[in-house]
């Protein structure tokens, strides 16, 4: 088995469902390490210019819309608003948007570890993007930590790669 490394060239960033509203949710961590995890995420795709996705569920609701720090610090990215599907990439417009970004490692961020970030990172797998990381840990956990902690083992199981964000500042190839 060959290990292609990740780098600028052939990841892309999913952020899945980092909206207002669920963020209200988020329980493992304080509201400012929250935001400073998200902004961290963020400053990674500004760094090494890695093309982003951010998508939302039924953001006209309660969900809310996309968190500013990651609308106003990727103004550029393709925002995908899906009406309510929970796994991300049952919405075409948004596997097309990942497709379109031609890369094939994805770091996928989500507020819900065992929902937004375990499902796309399982679908991604099935679509043929090696090396999926399924979580990046501090970029967003919403609920219980047996609940992200299942959803980690599930993105696992089919090959996810978890990453810490800060590692992902810290090293300049990863």
């Amino acid at each position: 088995m060959s290990y292609d490394r990740l780098t600028a060239e052939n990841a892309a960033v999913l952020f899945v469902d980092h909206q207002t509203g669920l963020a209200n949710g988020v329980q493992t961590q304080s509201p400012p390490e929250f935001i400073n995890n998200v902004k961290a995420l963020v400053t990674i795709a500004q760094i090494y210019k890695l093309p982003a996705v951010i998508t939302t569920s039924a953001a006209d609701g309660p969900n809310g819309p996309v968190m500013p720090v990651v609308a106003e610090g990727l103004p550029k990215a393709t925002i995908v608003h899906r009406p309510g599907q929970i796994n991300a990439f049952d919405n075409p417009d948004f596997a097309a948007a990942v497709k379109k970004t031609g890369r094939k490692k994805l770091l996928i961020a989500g507020i819900s570890t065992e929902v937004c970030v375990a499902f796309a990172a399982l679908s991604a797998r099935k679509e043929g993007y090696a090396g999926c990381v399924g979580d990046l840990e501090q970029a967003g956990r919403r609920g219980r930590h047996c609940a992200h902690g299942s959803g980690r083992r599930r993105a696992d199981h089919l090959g996810g790669r978890r990453r810490r964000t800060a590692r992902h500042l810290a090293v300049g190839h990863w």
